[in-house]
């Protein structure tokens, strides 16, 4: 069955009931290796769910909340769903929730595209958090390659197909103004998936390689996420409340257990960055753009 574009519009989510406890908020940093050095002063409000002066949460952990689940393998979506992986990932923050305060998550499908047989097909599923009152706390737009399904546009004469989103800016040439080391931890996927993300492809062997990765590969918002705080702590003075928006294009998989060697470009409030794997040099995030609130 092919991708129906239409339908993928049309397609209906359930409202999800969500919240962000600190519990997981630690979680999610300890999942990262952030808690390498217990007694470093910027790291332990992420790392302590009681930490003395309150916990703080990761923005990239926003990506966790809400997701409507394994939605593309229901068949009737026209998705191979053993072959999806995260092509791209844009947060914008207006509001860091509180923990422990109730949140609704809304998603829906805004576009779809095609790139051709070889290439694959492309699907954003766009979530918006939201407080039970109504005021939105963030907005974020996940683009899903779907690596097997492409080329449905010429098997379905006058299908519709969106236009891609707008391009994410190219990082500057030459050397970084900043080199940051970060570690993964081996068991990092094991980790991560306990905050909501369950696909295999991430820890198993056999849904790795039916995907088309030789092992199973790290989840790309952890990567983000390590990415994220290499910005916060160079840029930010490791205040997670000062991330206004943050996004970057998926090049290449991490898998558990490797380094990375972040790039960062900071211009005032805006840091352009990028992430290698140490050993392969091979670039695994491409044109990331960080905006920060200006200081107080």
């Amino acid at each position: 069955m092919a991708i129906d574009t239409r339908a993928l519009r049309d397609r209906r989510f359930p409202v999800v009931d969500c919240s962000l406890s600190a519990r997981d908020a630690a979680l999610h940093a300890l999942s990262l290796g952030l808690g390498v050095n217990p007694v470093d002063a910027q790291t332990r409000p992420l790392v302590l769910q009681d930490a003395i002066g309150g916990a703080r949460v990761l923005p990239t952990q926003l990506a966790t909340l809400g997701h409507p689940g394994p939605w593309m393998r229901d068949p009737g979506s026209g998705i191979d769903g053993r072959q999806v992986v995260l092509a791209e990932f844009r947060l914008q923050v207006h509001h860091l929730p509180g923990l422990g305060a109730p949140l609704r998550a809304h998603n829906r499908i805004t576009h779809v595209w095609d790139l051709g047989p070889a290439r694959g097909a492309r699907v954003v599923v766009e979530r918006r958090i939201h407080e039970p009152q109504g005021r939105l706390m963030a907005c974020m737009q996940q683009v899903l390659a779907c690596l097997g399904d492409g080329g449905f546009s010429q098997t379905q004469p006058g299908a519709a197909v969106d236009d891609p989103l707008d391009e994410l800016p190219v990082a500057p040439t030459g050397a970084p103004d900043v080199r940051d080391l970060r570690p993964t931890r081996p068991d990092s996927a094991l980790l991560f998936r306990l905050l909501g993300d369950l696909n295999p492809i991430h820890v198993d062997a056999q849904a790795a390689l039916a995907a088309g990765f030789a092992r199973p590969i790290l989840h790309g918002v952890a990567t983000l996420g390590l990415a994220c705080w290499s910005v916060l702590q160079a840029c930010a003075q490791g205040d997670p409340r000062r991330l206004r928006s943050l996004a970057a294009r998926f090049a290449a998989p991490v898998h558990p257990g490797e380094g990375l060697e972040i790039w960062l470009w900071p211009q005032r409030d805006r840091v352009r960055f990028e992430a290698r794997v140490q050993g392969r040099d091979l670039p695994v995030l491409r044109r990331g753009v960080a905006e920060l609130a200006p200081l107080d």
